[in-house]
């Protein structure tokens, strides 16, 4: 009887650890999906992935029912493991070491604290890293599973969510930060850096960076910089004579040279294109 309610005690430990596991994997599950993705699923008559992004959209009640949900396992977790185990461990301590003159009150404390560290071990590779791990690989695997679940329990936390929010963003007001205020957007940098690591990592080839780095130079040039002013084209006119195309481009050697319509800014040619030979401008 004391074997099966040992246990007991410890399948119990496990639940509340796999209940930590299922928060903490699904929690990264859903920061991971790629919204893009989801959406055009969900346009696709996708229902699950719809069901996703009416989670993704409302991410303070998604955080906080996922914070509540790991809170409480942990919570639960020492609160038993410090119930169930620490007078076991008391004497083992006092049987199997001999510490019989140690008073209960410093054992009982040693206990708590032992148990405490070895339940901390396994919530932290359990509990936390290995489901995390696995749901870096499986996103949208976990969180179409997941989501249902995690709908349901939005909606029964619905009140303390509230409860949480109110206090979360009252706190913020009183250092001075406005709650509705939008998050930090994605700046250049921020983008060259991923191409950093991309590159780093071989996800990303070196031509691919650059030709990506290269749109960021192209949107911060003028036109002044990438382009010749009319002004300092050197072009001919399609009823140029034969001496005056060639004295434009005396000493220049210019081709393929522009060719216009006098008086048509708009239409812009290859001179070869406008029957103009290629022995008539250079001469």
């Amino acid at each position: 009887m004391h074997n099966e309610s040992l246990a007991g005690q410890l399948i119990l430990q496990l639940i509340l650890i796999l209940v930590n596991a299922f928060f903490a994997a699904t929690e990264i599950a859903f920061i991971s999906l790629n919204e893009n993705k989801l959406k055009k699923q969900a346009e696709g008559g996708d229902k699950k992935a719809e069901r996703i992004l009416g989670i993704l959209q409302k991410p303070t009640g998604f955080l906080s029912t996922i914070q509540i949900g790991i809170t409480l396992a942990g919570f639960l977790g020492s609160a038993f493991a410090a119930d169930n185990f620490s007078d076991r461990l008391v004497f083992w301590l006092r049987e199997g070491w001999g510490l019989t003159s140690v008073s209960a009150k410093v054992l009982d404390t040693v206990s708590v604290i032992i148990i405490t560290l070895i339940l901390s071990y396994f919530t932290l590779v359990l509990g936390e890293l290995l489901p995390k791990r696995i749901a870096m690989s499986k996103a949208e695997t976990l969180a179409r599973a997941a989501g249902g679940i995690i709908n349901f329990l939005s909606m029964v936390l619905k009140p303390l969510v509230w409860l949480t929010t109110v206090s979360t963003n009252g706190l913020l007001r009183l250092v001075g930060i406005n709650p509705k205020s939008e998050e930090e957007t994605v700046s250049e940098e921020d983008i060259r850096l991923l191409l950093d690591v991309g590159e780093e990592s071989g996800t990303i080839d070196s031509d691919e960076k650059e030709l990506l780095e290269n749109v960021f130079e192209l949107g911060d040039a003028v036109a002044e910089d990438i382009m010749v002013h009319r002004t300092a084209v050197t072009f001919i006119y399609l009823d140029d004579t034969h001496e005056e195309i060639l004295k434009k481009n005396r000493g220049k050697q210019i081709f393929p040279l522009p060719c216009l319509w006098r008086g048509d800014r708009r239409c812009c040619r290859n001179a070869s294109q406008c029957g103009v030979s290629d022995r008539v401008i250079k001469g």
